[in-house]
């Protein structure tokens, strides 16, 4: 078995396979800077930081710790993908023409990236107007589920389609984009059984949402952080082709590939694996119906997330969505974050008294009995004890993905 600190540091020894613009920045590995900024600049580095700098821009403690989180799973997960197969790429296939992109480009995308809707979710004021406003998203059923329609009402409605994340009057669009997407096909590897497809459909993305609204008073930081990913994605190809039409003379039949101002190649294709990254960012906090809540979800018509109508996170259906629900859970740091002042441990040290081994079926976690005895000790109550809550949230991950899971004493 092996620390999760030493999963970082092997990493950062080896970065070719996580490190797709090779930037060399060690940052991403050896949890020194302010994650904020590693991620970023990593964005920056393939001239993609527009698409997050709403979110990077704003100061929110809950982002402060998910930055930190992100960069862990960035590296957990490609230690889960290693195990599997180490030459995991999707294949884009747009007017015959086939691309390649390796694990390295899919998964920064998607791990650093997953958690930015949390800069909605927490949002104070943003909950208030969706209590003020309950029964005005009422009014906003969801009649068709083309695109992200009636999503993007909602969003509308609370105001959130404006300066704060740079996008103004682009809904219409973005549908028409969507339809386009439907031209691009992408696999896994060479696998012709396509590797576009997810576990849900617009329909249960939209009542999910609706659920969450009317039940919590808040946005859900997945569906609502993939939405946007999306949109900015969109919103950043436009901009640009726009500056690269003046610099490089393009011509309005290069828009279907070009090259930026900075040297860097952009592809109508890529909109496939955006695709990808934006459902597994929407799908990984969607959650199986536990018994006291099975009513409410069929009074949101959500089905398909009870009992055995439930489909579990699998590697075969979706590598990419099955390494970040995995490396999601197993990343101790946003258990123990508001803890480790209390414990004694600093952040590094904490990755260094996990001990973990996936062989690409059974996960083995051992929490080192130097950690245990310290949570012990100090929270008598086991709700309060980061280090149960921690072995629970490992223990119960084969009950919504296909996983056998193993926590040693």
């Amino acid at each position: 078995m092996k620390t999760i600190g030493n999963i970082k540091r092997e990493n950062l020894k080896n970065p070719e396979y996580l490190d797709y613009y090779r930037a060399n920045d060690e940052r991403l590995f050896n949890g020194k800077g302010d994650p904020r900024e590693v991620i970023r600049d990593y964005f920056a580095y393939g001239g993609k930081e527009r698409i997050i700098s709403g979110w990077t821009g704003i100061e929110n403690n809950q982002l402060k710790f998910r930055y930190e989180h992100s960069i862990n799973v960035f590296n957990i997960g490609a230690y889960i993908q290693n195990q599997v197969d180490k030459d995991f790429y999707v294949t884009t296939l747009y007017k015959k023409n086939k691309t390649q992109y390796p694990f390295s480009y899919v998964w920064f995308l998607t791990s650093l990236a997953h958690d930015l809707g949390y800069v909605f979710e927490t949002d104070g004021e943003l909950k208030g107007k969706i209590t003020i406003k309950q029964r005005e998203l009422q009014y906003l059923e969801p009649k068709y589920h083309n695109f992200f329609a009636y999503r993007n009402m909602c969003y509308r409605a609370l105001g959130i389609l404006g300066n704060e994340i740079g996008v103004q009057r682009i809904g219409q669009p973005v549908q028409k984009w969507y339809k386009e997407f439907e031209r691009i096909k992408l696999f896994y590897k060479d696998d012709k059984r396509g590797g576009g497809k997810i576990r849900y459909s617009n329909k249960l993305f939209d009542n999910y949402l609706r659920y969450i609204m009317h039940r919590f008073n808040q946005l859900d930081h997945g569906i609502a952080g993939g939405d946007f990913f999306m949109i900015m994605i969109i919103k950043e190809y436009n901009t640009t082709f726009n500056e690269a039409k003046e610099y490089n003379n393009l011509l309005p039949s290069d828009y279907e590939g070009f090259d930026t101002c900075d040297g860097l190649r952009l592809q109508y294709d890529q909109f496939e694996v955006f695709r990808l990254v934006r459902n597994c960012i929407m799908e990984h906090n969607i959650f199986k119906a536990s018994g006291d809540y099975e009513d409410v979800y069929r009074e949101f018509d959500l089905e398909e997330l009870i009992g055995k109508k439930y489909q579990k996170v699998s590697y075969s259906l979706c590598p990419i969505l099955f390494d970040l629900c995995v490396a999601d859970t197993m990343e101790p740091y946003k258990r123990f974050k508001k803890v480790l002042d209390i414990v004694g441990i600093t952040k590094e040290e904490l990755l260094d008294l996990i001990y973990v081994d996936f062989d690409g079926n059974i996960l083995k976690v051992k929490v080192d009995s130097k950690l245990r005895s310290l949570c012990k000790n100090i929270f008598a109550d086991k709700d309060a004890n980061p280090c149960e809550r921690y072995i629970d949230d490992l223990e119960s991950l084969p009950d919504w993905c296909d996983i056998k899971v193993e926590v040693l004493e």
